[in-house]
């Protein structure tokens, strides 16, 4: 039985098993502040994203990654950063689809291949509305992996994860007259949000065509209607 606990840098961050040694801690190092222990860390950007200075909380990330003692997967091993691990990539997309859009995403993949019977998740939250809110689907994605290979997961009140929206559906969400009204009304007014009208019609952006690219454009095979070839002998 392992159990590892993911940890990023969300609200729900206070529930994470800090004292339970049970527990594996697995940190984005984007919480290294926050983090009482952690027993890896893990940040797969390349050299010019980790060499800011001001990253992650800190004034000088380079330098912190630098002075680092705990074990820290990025993409390659540095030699300036003993800490480092290279990340399995190879060994990872030889066994998963590659799909990740997150780090977290690569971390669930890695606790898979490392015998993880139990994944849990403090301060991943990916929310909606968020910068981070584009990585979220590929996140749960493998999250339904890791269910569907047996794996437990854990996620604390609060968290977003798997839980939204709200409601089984069909069962739930259309149960009631009044309940398909509502989100009837609702997703309709979304579509009009998002969706602009169609710019009015402007007859002098249309480009006459000659009866060679007119064929070009739209081949025909079978014999032409009279008409339609009378149309484009007009336009010869």
């Amino acid at each position: 039985m392992r159990k590892i606990a993911l940890i990023g840098t969300a609200p729900t961050v206070r529930f994470a098993p800090w004292a339970d040694r049970s527990w594996e801690v697995w940190a984005h190092a984007s919480a290294g502040t926050v983090a009482r222990r952690v027993d890896r860390y893990v940040d797969l950007h390349p050299p010019h994203v980790f060499q800011d200075q001001r990253k992650n909380g800190r004034l000088n990330y380079y330098e912190w990654l630098k002075a680092l003692r705990t074990p820290i997967y990025m993409q390659e091993h540095y030699p300036e950063i003993p800490a480092s691990v290279r990340y399995p990539r190879e060994r990872i997309l030889a066994e998963f689809l590659p799909y990740f859009s997150s780090t977290g995403a690569w971390m669930v993949a890695l606790a898979l291949t490392e015998g993880a019977t139990t994944i849990g998740c403090f301060g991943m939250h990916y929310s909606f509305g968020s910068e981070y809110a584009e990585q979220r689907a590929g996140f749960e994605f493998w999250l339904g992996v890791a269910s569907g290979r047996g794996c437990r997961l854990v996620t604390p009140e609060g968290c977003p994860l798997l839980r939204e929206p709200v409601g089984l559906y069909g069962y739930e969400t259309h149960a009631t007259p009044a309940d398909y009204a509502a989100r009837k009304a609702r997703f309709k007014g979304e579509i009009r949000a998002v969706t602009p009208p169609p710019p009015p019609f402007d007859p002098t952006k249309l480009v006459p065509l000659s009866k060679a690219q007119a064929l070009a454009t739209f081949p025909m095979e079978a014999p032409l209607n009279p008409v339609l070839e009378a149309a484009l002998e007009r336009l010869a």
